[in-house]
């Protein structure tokens, strides 16, 4: 494991984590969950790792080791990850890696934006991973969990008179965040449209990517529902997709939205299973 920073086209460091596999056949570039560290991953990672895949954990801006704490002067967007932090680190990955097909994938914020750069570069990656990601509109959840989205949705519109940035550590929910990000993620709950910016369609250009997909939902995950995942998956064809459910039997006590990264075997072995069958590295 390697722990290191690069620098965006924007002047500002992402801090990376960096799994080698050995006799690597693929490499991944890993994004995380609304207002999580990276390190919640590095399991993950490291199990693929033994099994073939290298891994690179991103850490998001304002999150873990990133220098930037959202506030009133410092605000991020998902325009930064797409334009910025994705590209470069899937550069510093490919320097790395030489030309080991490139995938790229998330755990549910992450999983999202997964989607919307595979229609940015579609030729470039070559394969897309959801892990325990479902669209958060709120007409796709139970009524409980549909009155909480629309709360949540008041509280972000508050947030950005005072104190100028999404407290959710405090709340609950997420953690300290960009009010222009939980903006764009306000718009996702109660539009249920990707494109979180209406002078960028991003959503129109996922058609272009034609590579694999694969969704890996757990069992009690709250922050899911069946038609969330669909949404999730609604830019792809369906013959694109394969979507698993991991349940006690894969995964044992550790499932749910986030619980699942404690112990993630089943996981691991999902995604390994599916990178053998649908990828393979170039000849030499």
């Amino acid at each position: 494991m390697e722990r290191l920073e690069i620098r965006a086209p924007d002047g500002v460091n992402i801090p990376l984590t960096w799994f080698p596999a050995d006799s690597a056949r693929h490499a991944l570039l890993m994004l995380p969950a609304l207002g999580i560290r990276s390190n919640l991953y590095e399991l993950l990672a490291a199990g693929l790792a033994r099994q073939g895949c290298s891994v690179c954990l991103l850490e998001q801006r304002g999150q873990g080791r990133s220098s930037l704490r959202p506030s009133y002067r410092v605000n991020i967007s998902m325009s930064d990850y797409l334009d910025q932090d994705i590209p470069a680190s899937l550069d510093w990955i490919q320097k790395r890696s030489g030309e080991l097909p490139l995938l790229l994938g998330g755990h549910s914020l992450g999983g999202h934006l997964s989607t919307l750069y595979a229609g940015i570069e579609p030729l470039r990656i070559k394969g897309i991973v959801h892990i325990a990601c479902s669209f958060p509109y709120y007409r796709d959840f139970p009524a409980i969990r549909s009155w909480q989205i629309r709360f949540l949705c008041l509280l972000v519109s508050m947030a950005r008179i005072f104190p100028g940035y999404f407290p959710g550590s405090v709340i609950g929910f997420a953690g300290r965040e960009s009010s222009t990000l939980m903006n764009e993620w306000r718009h996702w709950a109660l539009s249920g449209n990707f494109d979180f910016d209406p002078s960028r369609p991003l959503a129109q250009g996922v058609r272009k990517y034609l590579g694999p997909v694969i969704s890996i939902g757990l069992a009690d995950d709250d922050f899911a529902s069946g038609a969330g995942i669909k949404r999730a998956l609604s830019l792809f064809n369906e013959l694109q997709v394969r979507r698993l459910e991991l349940g006690h039997e894969q995964q044992g006590a550790y499932v749910g939205h986030f619980k699942w990264a404690r112990q993630p075997d089943g996981v691991v072995n999902a995604l390994i299973e599916w990178m053998n069958r649908e990828l393979s590295a170039p000849d030499p």
